[in-house]
């Protein structure tokens, strides 16, 4: 995002004669960028880039990354057969392929939910973590965690709703028990985190 913001306002306000000799290419392993959010917002976000002149190629994944340019497999638009070879020459490489999780994480994942092999902590509407008792106390928010529909999208403005919607919680005194958090705090933030992200609210209150 902060590369495509420079590459569209600032270089064009203050390089300009730079531009002629910039390009860019977006590799994509899966089918669609932006994954978490809906399907309108992901083509949107295609279609921006595109607009702008960015090269996305989708279902394509690295196999290298060379002095002066990047080595792909893609996947082949008959539906079958081997990958299409891809070579991308580049000047600037900048990896955004994700984290793995850290290692507290995997451990507690591996004692409290065996069940779980999606490397997130599995967490209900009130973003309490599953696999210990309701009252345990245990939330988790952030990169770390997912709901049981699917992950949030990773971004700033969804944790920082987290981090309110949990700040709330605990200066209630809430003991995470069900019946007085879902009685007296229902979910509302919790479950409207992916929409309110999506509509671009930057914190629920």
């Amino acid at each position: 995002g902060e590369l495509f913001d420079f590459l569209s306002s600032d270089l064009q306000k203050f390089y300009p004669d730079l531009l002629p000799f910039v390009s860019t290419t977006l590799i994509q392993a899966g089918p669609a960028i932006l994954p978490v959010f809906s399907e309108g917002m992901r083509q949107q976000a295609l279609d921006t880039l595109r607009s702008y002149g960015t090269r996305v190629l989708l279902q394509t994944r690295v196999k290298e990354v060379g002095e002066k340019e990047i080595v792909c497999a893609q996947k082949n638009p008959e539906g079958g057969g081997d990958p299409v070879p891809v070579t991308v020459p580049y000047g600037l490489c900048v990896w955004a392929a994700g984290n793995a999780p850290h290692q507290v994480t995997r451990k507690f994942i591996e004692r409290y939910q065996p069940w779980n092999r999606n490397g997130r902590l599995m967490i209900d509407g009130w973003l309490r973590v599953l696999g210990l008792p309701p009252d345990a106390g245990v939330f988790g928010i952030g990169d770390c965690a997912g709901g049981e529909s699917g992950a949030l999208p990773q971004t700033a403005q969804v944790a920082a709703q987290q981090g309110a919607y949990l700040a709330r919680l605990i200066n209630r005194n809430h003991k995470a028990q069900s019946t007085a958090v879902s009685g007296a705090y229902g979910p509302a933030v919790a479950q409207n985190i992916r929409e309110r992200a999506e509509e671009g609210d930057v914190l629920a209150k």
